[in-house]
């Protein structure tokens, strides 16, 4: 199961982590001034990532 952590970085920023079934942190997000801001985003990610495209910037 992928997690969403709301988590405090040392700048006092709070930031999302998205952690894989094994435990790894693969992504992280920016940081943001609140904690209802971050949440938010947790929400936003959770509710429009299955529709998202993938887009290969690379070729």
């Amino acid at each position: 199961m992928v997690k969403i952590q709301i988590h405090r970085d040392r700048a006092g920023e709070y930031r999302l982590r998205f952690v894989a079934a094994n435990n790894q942190t693969v992504v992280w997000s920016e940081g943001y001034q609140t904690k209802q801001g971050a949440s938010y985003a947790a929400q936003w990610v959770k509710t429009w990532a299955s529709s998202a495209l993938i887009i290969d910037l690379t070729v």
